[in-house]
Formats: structure tokens, sequence, C-alpha cells
């Protein structure tokens, strides 16, 4: 399930599930007083970082170590042993959604894959495009609050809360024992008050959703029959921590992913509570050497 913003070319913040076989973070979300800066004058600020971010992310690369945990009913025991791959990690145009994140596979649990070998698990998202939702083009699908200001990890930031503009109720569409489902999210922004840069998202379901399986399901010329199934979204929590990185010929520091973790609890799937974790190292310039596959 992809949450995608009206006649937006951004993806933004959301969840994607596909397969029909799919503990909280902590929060800083108490603020000390209300910014002296308008809300307004914040949000362009900070999009005009996102739109410089947009443009500088396209040039670098960086290494990805993914870390996806199935967990027990507690949320909190691991269950099975974890998968840990890592790849190389780009930003690249996308031909409908205006960028997107691309991987090449490096490491399966810390060794070198066969040729030709992929990923024993589809490749999960960062959702570290979500910050587009402060281009202008995108704003307006979402209402803004001033959430005051508050501390991350010791730094003074400015907080600001979002949610959806118009809510629509979730939904799901079936393609033969796969389905899509459509969330929308909710969440929280914390901002450098002196550079405008976004040093932590947050996003969260404004909802549950419970579905059932069609009793017949069309799977191109075939037509499957069975029993319902009954499926609940309880939980997507998403968070991404941005930091600077420095590059040289020439000098430049960017804000730029650092990390990311994702929670979900999607009772009726194969894999029904799941946390996974990213994060970004060696960042670099694009050589000659590196090739985008697409």
């Amino acid at each position: 399930m992809n949450v995608r913003a009206a006649s937006s070319r951004f993806i933004v913040a959301g969840v994607c599930i596909v397969l029909f076989s799919a503990n909280g973070f902590p929060k800083s979300w108490q603020s000390q007083s209300e910014s002296s800066v308008p809300l307004e004058d914040i949000l362009q600020r900070a999009g005009d970082r996102v739109q410089q971010y947009t443009a500088s992310i396209l040039n670098v690369v960086c290494t990805e170590s993914t870390r996806r945990q199935e967990l027990e009913p507690d949320l909190k025991t691991e269950k099975n042993k974890p998968i840990e791959l890592a790849y190389d990690f780009f930003i690249v145009l996308g031909s409908s959604f205006g960028i997107r994140e691309q991987r090449e596979l490096k490491l399966i649990n810390g060794k070198p894959p066969a040729k030709n070998k992929r990923a024993p698990v589809p490749d999960t998202t960062a959702y570290t495009t979500a910050v587009v939702i402060l281009l202008p083009e995108i704003r307006e699908n979402y209402t803004f609050t001033d959430a005051g200001i508050g501390d991350l990890d010791g730094r003074r930031v400015l907080i600001v809360d979002y949610a959806p503009a118009i809510r629509r109720p979730p939904s799901v569409s079936w393609e033969g024992a796969r389905f899509r489902v459509n969330l929308q999210s909710k969440g929280r922004i914390w901002i450098d008050p002196e550079s405008y840069d976004v040093l932590r998202l947050d996003s969260h379901l404004t909802e549950p959703y419970e579905f059932r399986s069609p009793k017949v399901a069309k799977n191109g010329p075939f037509v499957l029959f069975g029993p319902t199934h009954t499926f609940k979204m309880e939980t997507s929590d998403v968070s991404i921590r941005f930091g600077s990185a420095s590059f040289k010929d020439p000098e430049q520091t960017l804000m730029l992913p650092v990390s990311a973790e994702s929670f979900q609890v999607f009772e009726g799937t194969r894999v029904p509570r799941i946390r996974i974790t990213h994060s970004f190292t060696n960042y670099r310039r694009f050589t000659s050497q590196v090739k985008i596959g697409q």
C-alpha cells in the first residue's frame, strides 16, 4: 500500500504492503513553548531546504545496512533469526513520482550474493523521500500545526505536526492472491531552528484497518475460490533521522538520511509483527564506476 498525495509526483510517508503474505518508537513529543517564528515561515524555509535535499541527494551513493526482525506477540522477543542485508543505496529520479529509492544488493547476512541471486525478502523502503511533504506542491495535501519548541537529543528544535488535509477511509484492492492497502498517515517533524533542515520525521497510521479477503478472486485467466480470511493493520510506525555528511572536491556539507526504523503489526499476514532498521553510512559522490540499475 502506497499512500500518495493527490496530484503529486512524489511518494510520501506511508506503508507498502503488496504481497498476500504480509515496540513503538521513543517519542520526544513534549514541546516547551510555542515557536516565535510564524508557522508559514517555518514551512517555507523548511520546504526550501527539502528542495535542495531532493537535488543534492541525486548525486550521492551510500551503504545501507538493513536488519529485518520478526517479533513474537509480546512485540519485544525476537522470533527466528533476523535477515541482514547490505546495499548500495541511491535516490534517483522516478518516471512517475519524482524521486524514489533504489538499491543494489551487496551482502546477504554478511556474505556476497551469488550471481543474479536476489534477497530472500523484497527490498523494503526506508521512507527517506517522506520529507517531500514539505514541498509547496505537496503541503496543500496536509494540515500543519506548530507544536512549539522542543528537545531532540539535547538539541533545541522546532516541532511541527502534520495530518491529511482531507480524511479518506482506508481501502484495499485485490489482484488474485495479492492486495494493496491504501491508508493515511499523520506524524511529527523536528526542524533545526537555524538551518531549517529536517532532523527527524515520524509517521503513524491515522487509524487501524480491518478487512476480509474475497471468497472469489481472479488471478489472470484463472478464478480462485476459497474461504475468506481476516486481516488487520493495527500499527505502522516509521521514524527517519537525518544528519550532516561532508564531501570534498568540492567541499560541501549535506543533510542526508542517517537511520530509519519501521515497526508494523499486520495481523493475518505471514509475518504479522516486524521491525526493520536501516542505517546509512559511507556517503560518497557518484564516480564513473557507479552504475544505477533500472
